[in-house]
């Protein structure tokens, strides 16, 4: 039986037994946040309950080998263990009334102040401006469409040939169970097109 303990922030150490290894699970916007010597990756609940996702995962991220029976006993007690079972209930639970905020433009790893922010009101648009009176950011939020979003994931590709596309790739589901897939300005064009609010 892997040994827990739980730690701040909604979070959950699983130590692997048999090995020196533990993983640290924790909520995050868009699913679970998976920490690991010392390299933290998002993933979505569907892909850490999938198992050969979940082992996908490890090797692509983590270096262990796909198809080496540590990788299996790893994605096991991860998707087993109960006090992660309950920290993913209760995001679950939580989805009725969750944010996803994700920026739109990063300029050396720092986003610029531009959001695409969605929730169970619809989608908007976010630019968080200073007010110099204040001294401080205050967020300038403008609705672009109604479509309510269950969940968004950002997307990461992998493979042999260089994927630095310079842009940034998500897939939202609505609560209809409709996918958009896309970078996020083609979703954002997407969103507002098909799913817009009409002019007056």
């Amino acid at each position: 039986m892997s040994e827990t303990q739980t730690v701040t922030n909604k979070c959950i150490e699983v130590k692997i037994p048999g090995t020196d290894l533990s993983f640290r699970v924790c909520e995050d916007t868009v699913g679970l946040k998976l920490i690991h010597n010392n390299k933290e990756i998002t993933v979505s609940i569907d892909d850490f309950r999938n198992a050969y996702a979940l082992r996908a995962l490890l090797a692509l991220e983590f270096n262990y080998d796909l198809k080496s029976e540590l990788t299996g006993k790893i994605a096991g007690f991860l998707q087993l263990n109960e006090e992660v079972n309950k920290l993913i209930n209760q995001t679950t639970q939580n989805s009725e009334t969750k944010e996803y905020k994700i920026c739109l433009k990063l300029v050396n790893n720092i986003c610029n102040g531009e959001y695409i922010l969605a929730n169970k009101q619809g989608v908007f648009l976010l630019n968080q401006i200073y007010v110099k009176s204040l001294n401080n950011f205050q967020d300038e939020l403008k609705l672009i469409s109604s479509v309510k979003i269950k969940e968004i994931n950002e997307i990461k590709f992998n493979g042999i040939i260089d994927v630095d596309f310079n842009e940034r790739f998500v897939k939202i589901t609505t609560d209809e169970n409709k996918v958009i897939t896309g970078s996020v300005d083609e979703v954002t064009t997407f969103i507002k097109s098909k799913y817009g609010l009409k002019k007056s």
